[in-house]
């Protein structure tokens, strides 16, 4: 049974990527992420974060990113993460307050993207 439900998440995923690449445009969500046709692994995790604030994991989603910038200090990654703070900072406050996250981390989180991509010679500029 477990073998099924796994082969069942894994052909999700494959249909939600297939999926996302027909429905990519420049002006979506994810046209800061690798500007050529693949989503690329900086994507994906573009999509597990939106996920995890989709089911009000915000904490984890956050956790997820640092862990994952640490990981891969790289451009694309940091696009990612600035997309993700930008995401958040379009919540009000009570959706935030009922995940357990502020206005106010959501500034000192985008803070602490834009000095670790300098600190990776990404200037703010480039975010």
């Amino acid at each position: 049974m477990r073998n099924d439900y796994i082969m069942d998440m894994i052909e999700d995923f494959g249909d939600l990527l297939l999926n996302l690449k027909e429905k990519i445009t420049h002006n979506e969500e994810f046209s800061t992420v690798n500007h050529d046709e693949n989503l690329g692994q900086a994507g994906l995790l573009g999509i597990m974060l939106k996920r995890k604030c989709a089911a009000g994991e915000i904490n984890e989603a956050e956790n997820m990113l640092f862990e994952e910038l640490e990981a891969h200090p790289e451009p694309d990654y940091f696009y990612v993460a600035v997309d993700f703070y930008k995401e958040l900072a379009s919540y009000n406050e009570a959706k935030l307050m009922s995940c357990n996250f502020s206005k106010e981390e959501v500034r000192d989180g985008m803070k602490e993207v834009i000095a670790l991509a300098q600190q990776h010679g990404v200037s703010e500029e480039q975010l």
